[in-house]
């Protein structure tokens, strides 16, 4: 009997890394970890010293990189930052992929799509694909192989789940924005074609709102992008946290962050003087909770849409597109 093929979509994001595995007809997971890696060298023993941990050891040369739902725990109490703009053409980057290749356990993978930042799509397609065109090695003796690799802009993979929807039709011009941790993706699509009237990308995110708050609360404490998590969860379920001292009400910090937020996508929103009016806006990303009311108060005459998991919607997306672009080729090859 045949061996269903396996599709696979990972989203290396300046913040998290999210991946899938999808065999045909049946459901897909999504697992996250955060992107962040550490340098073990061969002859270190660091990595033993510790308790185990979920992590993947990557090899890289003369040495390994570990990634992994534990990596805040193998770098221990060092004072880290979390990936920036030109991520995607990073080490860092192909690490965070390799170890995505790794925890989804196949030697083989019939198509895996992958997302970058809109700008920097061109650019980075062919060094991936040249990258993936060998064996990827995930550790000492394992590798994989991968047979087709679709490189998407983030606005792309996260617009296909609103662009399959039965409320468009195909004059229907659709802003779809993807508020990262690092960056904000956007993109101009009419109808339910997937190539775009117009995108961009703009290299400030969610982290820039909540670094900022971090700085105001620890006064000044170099206390790196560690506790940006906190930040995002206190924020988001209404709880206080504690820096320098004492606990932080939160919640005070609303009105500045969304008012910096619409200042944020001030910018986008005037590059679409020119292009044609869209009548919807998808909003998706992990950070899409802290620029809704923007977007709702910039385009108060159109209807603004919430992907339903925003922080996976790219995932999913990938998944639906890879499976399309795996039956295509079948369909062609039984023409």
């Amino acid at each position: 009997m045949t061996k269903s093929p396996v599709i696979a979509a990972i989203d290396a994001g300046c913040g998290f890394t999210k991946f899938s595995k999808l065999r045909p007809g049946q459901h897909a997971d999504i697992e996250v970890f955060p992107s962040l890696t550490d340098i073990v060298f061969h002859d270190s023993r660091c990595s033993r010293l510790r308790a185990p941990r979920r992590n993947a050891l990557i090899p890289f040369g003369t040495h390994l990189v570990e990634v992994g739902p534990d990596i805040e725990a193998a770098l221990g109490d060092a004072v880290y930052h979390l990936q920036a703009e030109g991520f995607a053409a990073t080490d860092d980057y192909r690490a965070c992929v390799a170890g995505a290749l790794a925890f989804i356990e196949e030697p083989f993978i019939d198509m895996l799509a992958l997302t970058v930042p809109m700008r920097e799509r061109d650019a980075l397609a062919p060094q991936i694909r040249d990258w993936l065109s060998r064996p990827v090695r995930t550790a000492a003796n394992a590798s994989v192989t991968v047979a087709r690799v679709e490189v998407v802009p983030q606005a792309t993979a996260s617009a296909i789940e609103w662009l399959d929807s039965p409320e468009l039709d195909k004059t229907q011009v659709s802003l779809v924005l993807v508020a990262g941790f690092g960056s904000l993706d956007w993109a101009l699509y009419r109808g339910r074609d997937l190539e775009p009237l117009a995108g961009g990308t703009e290299y400030h995110g969610a982290a820039n709102l909540l670094r900022t708050v971090d700085d105001r609360i620890g006064q000044g404490a170099p206390s790196g992008d560690g506790r940006l998590d906190a930040i995002d969860q206190a924020l988001r379920h209404g709880k206080p946290v504690r820096a320098s001292g004492q606990l932080h009400d939160l919640q005070l910090h609303w009105p500045w962050i969304h008012g910096r937020a619409r200042r944020m996508l001030g910018g986008i929103a005037q590059a679409l003087t020119d292009l044609p009016t869209p009548q919807t806006v998808w909003l998706a990303g992990g950070g899409a909770a802290y620029f809704l009311q923007a977007a709702e108060g910039l385009f108060h005459r159109q209807a603004v849409h919430v992907a339903a998991e925003p922080m996976y919607a790219c995932v999913r997306g990938m998944c639906l597109y890879g499976k399309r672009c795996l039956m295509a080729d079948l369909d062609a090859l039984r023409a």
